[in-house]
Parts: structure tokens; C-alpha cells; sequence
């Protein structure tokens, strides 16, 4: 319901300055050269400065949910695990088909935008809070970023907070599968520090099929095969989600969340994520780009909380 209610305050917020709202992660045909960087804000004209041409592409928009852990190592321990899933969170996230107009092929083509930065992609497999530090000041001291706030890795360490950061997920269309992320996310975190306290082994995937399994999530999200962490190769999406939900089902069960993630994620399978519904309103309106945006402006409201909108 929080989710929900937070999408209103944002409708509402864009309606009192006359814009309208579509939660989408990349917007199907807006052009990064009409973008304009607010070059008053001293970290927005040094990432200008450093980063060139990556940074004036930046017409993307992620979605980064944050869990909070008490003990830093414990917080590591679930960074290491957590890996293996991060590429089907993202499947699941997938909402960013369109690019300047073009069907890009890709269900989630924003992660392709974003990885080409220095910093991003799959986190590195970290063991300490030691070896966390040891990986920044390198990256500081080879130039790719000012400090550890320039650190895009799709799961992170926040730099403001005392959280774990899944960065790698999609801006969803409809509020109610950010909703499902979060309580899968939530759940799958508590089960990954449960397991290292436990002293139950990690899995560990080669750095190299990690990545493959996120381009693979991001070509085409829950609509083909995703890698599976356990097996090593490829089976269908919904063997892995269902192989995840088992995973994750202690810290489920522990928020009260199983029930209301496990229908999320069966709508979301029997439906498709957001790229699906971009695509099926790209042909329904004959590929007419302001028709596709006012379809995704509504679909955008629609998912919102009624009862806390204003009056409009």
C-alpha cells in the first residue's frame, strides 16, 4: 500500500506543475540529445566533465530498493549470496523495450545503456568490509569515480545509509510489481544473511556467467530462459522464479510476504513485466508514439492508490 501511495504523491506532484507521469525505465521515444543537465549542480557538471557522452545518454531510470542490515559484515555476507539472483530480479523488472523511438529487441535495453559506465554491473564477490574499502580506493586512485557514491554496481553498500542497495531492477510500470519486488527482495536478503549465519555454503557463478545471465535477463526478461543459479545453464523463467521463491521463503515467511510475492510473481509470469505491455500497446496503437505515451501515462495512474489522489 506504501508503494501505491508514494506513486500517487508523485502523480500528484506532476500534475500540480502541469506534467504528466509514466513509470517506464527508458521513455519510448524521447531523444538524449534534447536532454538537458542542470550544470548548477556541482556532482551533475563533474559527471558531465568526467564521463562525456555516458553521462548526457542518461535518459534512463532505475528502480533501487534498500534493506537495512545492523552488522556490516552480515551486510557483505548477503552481498556475495544475493549475486546469483541479481539477473532475475531484473527479468522481472524488465520495462525498457523502446529507445529513440525503436523497438530495441531488449525487454530491459536500459541495463545496456547503464553498464557501459566504468563502475556498473555485477558487484564484485566481496568477503570484508576490508576488502569493500580496498576495492574502492583502486577505483578511486584508477580515476573512474570521485569516491564510493560513483560505485553503480547493480547491489551495493549504500554511501548514506546503513543498507544493502539492489540497483539492478527496472522503473516498473505498474506499482504493484515494485510492491512484489520489494517483499521479494526484502525476503531474499534475510534468507542470504540466515544461510551465512548458519554457515551454509555460497553458491558461486564465474563472474563471466553472471554477466551473461544479466544480458540475458535483460534481452528478454521473464518471456524466455533465465540462468539458473543452482544448475548452471539455462531453463524456463518460471522454474527459475519458482527455484527463487524456495530460496528466499524463510525471510518470507518471516515477513508475513510469501502469499502476497508468490501471486505477484504468477501475474507477472501469466501477464508479462512491463516490456510486454509496452510492446502489445506499441502494436495496438500502430506504433503512434503519443498514443503509446498517453496509454502508458494511464496505465501509470492506474496503479496508483485512489484513495490518496487528489482531487485533479
Amino acid at each position: 500500500q506504501h508503494g501505491r501511495s508514494s506513486r500517487s504523491a508523485l502523480l500528484d506532484a506532476g500534475a500540480a506543475s502541469g506534467l504528466a507521469v509514466a513509470a517506464v525505465a527508458t521513455h519510448p521515444f524521447g531523444r538524449w540529445q534534447d536532454q538537458q543537465i542542470d550544470r548548477t549542480r556541482p556532482r551533475f557538471r563533474a559527471l558531465e566533465e568526467s564521463y562525456q557522452a555516458l553521462a548526457r545518454q542518461q535518459i534512463i531510470c532505475g528502480c533501487h530498493v534498500h534493506v537495512g542490515f545492523d552488522e556490516r559484515d552480515v551486510l557483505f555476507e548477503a552481498l556475495r549470496r544475493v549475486r546469483p539472483w541479481l539477473p532475475s530480479l531484473l527479468a522481472i523488472s524488465a520495462n525498457s523495450p523502446f529507445w529513440q523511438g525503436e523497438d530495441t529487441g531488449y525487454a530491459s535495453y536500459r541495463t545496456q545503456v547503464w553498464q557501459r559506465w566504468p563502475t556498473a554491473g555485477m558487484p564484485p564477490e566481496l568477503r570484508s568490509a576490508d576488502e569493500y574499502e580496498a576495492v574502492v580506493t583502486a577505483l578511486v586512485e584508477a580515476r573512474a569515480g570521485a569516491d564510493e557514491s560513483y560505485l553503480y554496481w547493480d547491489a551495493r553498500p549504500s554511501a548514506r545509509y546503513p543498507t544493502l542497495e539492489i540497483r539492478a531492477l527496472d522503473t516498473c510500470l505498474d506499482a504493484g510489481d515494485v510492491v512484489t519486488l520489494v517483499g521479494l527482495i526484502r525476503g531474499l536478503l534475510w534468507t542470504c544473511a540466515a544461510a551465512a549465519e548458519a554457515g551454509e555454503p555460497s553458491p558461486s557463478l564465474r563472474p563471466e556467467v553472471l554477466g551473461a545471465a544479466t544480458w540475458r535477463a535483460s534481452r528478454y526478461g521473464v518471456s524466455d530462459g533465465l540462468l539458473s543459479p543452482s544448475e548452471g545453464e539455462v531453463v524456463p523463467a518460471e522454474d527459475v522464479l519458482e527455484e527463487l521463491l524456495a530460496y528466499a521463503r524463510p525471510g518470507l515467511d518471516e515477513h508475513g510476504d510469501t502469499a502476497a510475492v508468490d501471486a505477484g510473481l504468477r501475474r507477472i509470469l501469466a501477464e508479462g513485466s512491463g516490456a510486454e505491455v509496452q510492446r502489445a500497446t506499441w502494436s495496438l496503437r500502430q506504433e503512434d508514439p503519443t498514443a503509446v505515451m498517453a496509454e502508458l501515462v494511464a496505465a501509470t495512474a492506474s496503479s496508483a492508490d485512489p484513495d490518496t489522489r487528489t482531487a485533479a
